[in-house]
């Protein structure tokens, strides 16, 4: 049975037994989540709670506002090539060579790279026929000591900032429907097969998510995504998701 949860994103400091070291991440910040305009992450949620909250850099979410931005910059990008057919599409590859991350997409996807604050960078691919389609990393930078996936807490730990427990708005009603339905450590990655719907007026969107580590450098976080309905009635999105978040790896042919 699945566990639907409601949630809206609270920092994520403290575990029994884990205490997250200040010096965890290069860089941490004050973040308003009133400045965030209650916007959602993609993959690491927004708040509708509008208290001032300590957070990390590497757990801070990617803004709506700054993904969508990223998306509108690659689909423009995009207007003045040809558009390819789903079935017809080779992959592109991607690869960092500061960190060695790498993986594949469809070569009629379309690439944007942005900064973000705390010295981060996203780096994402649409879909230029549904950008509800797409897959992004985002590369973190994280202090020396900080040398394995378990610095920052086991699985279970990280998926509650994956995806949040549940609460809900003070009149009872759901924040932002979530449903966790996979998490486990893969290829030395922690792995996330998870759903999140941020509210009513927005589709519920289907993620494969991956954290890896660069041992005392750089926290790198992969999704690929699409809507629900589309993951649920194309076999070809599915396909297509499974083997984008199976093709990510880190840390192969870094520069060094």
């Amino acid at each position: 049975m699945t566990n639907q949860r409601v949630v809206s994103y609270k920092a994520v400091s403290r575990q029994k037994g884990h205490h997250a070291r200040p010096s965890l991440f290069r860089h941490s910040s004050r973040l308003s989540m009133e400045s965030m305009d209650g916007s959602s992450s993609l993959g690491l949620d927004a708040s509708h709670d509008a208290r001032k909250t300590d957070l990390p850099a590497a757990l801070e979410p990617i803004n709506r506002r700054d993904i969508s931005a990223t998306i509108l910059s690659a689909l423009a990008i995009g207007a003045s090539f040809p558009a390819i057919s789903r079935a017809d599409d080779t992959l592109q590859n991607y690869k960092d060579l500061t960190y060695g991350a790498t993986f594949d997409v469809p070569s009629g996807w379309q690439k944007t790279e942005t900064n973000l604050s705390g010295d981060r960078k996203l780096v994402v691919y649409v879909d230029p026929k549904d950008d509800n389609t797409n897959a992004f990393v985002l590369f973190t930078p994280i202090a020396a000591d900080y040398t394995s996936l378990g610095s920052f807490g086991n699985i279970d730990y990280v998926s509650r900032i994956v995806v949040p427990p549940q609460t809900k708005g003070f009149d009872g009603s759901a924040l932002e429907k979530t449903n966790l339905i996979e998490a486990k450590q893969a290829k030395g990655n922690y792995f996330f097969e998870y759903t999140i719907q941020p509210d009513d007026t927005q589709p519920n969107r289907h993620f494969f998510t991956y954290w890896s580590v660069v041992p005392g450098e750089c926290l790198v976080t992969f999704s690929a995504q699409s809507t629900e309905e589309l993951f649920q009635t194309s076999e070809a999105t599915r396909k297509l998701l499974k083997s984008s978040a199976e093709s990510f790896k880190v840390g192969e042919d870094k520069k060094k």
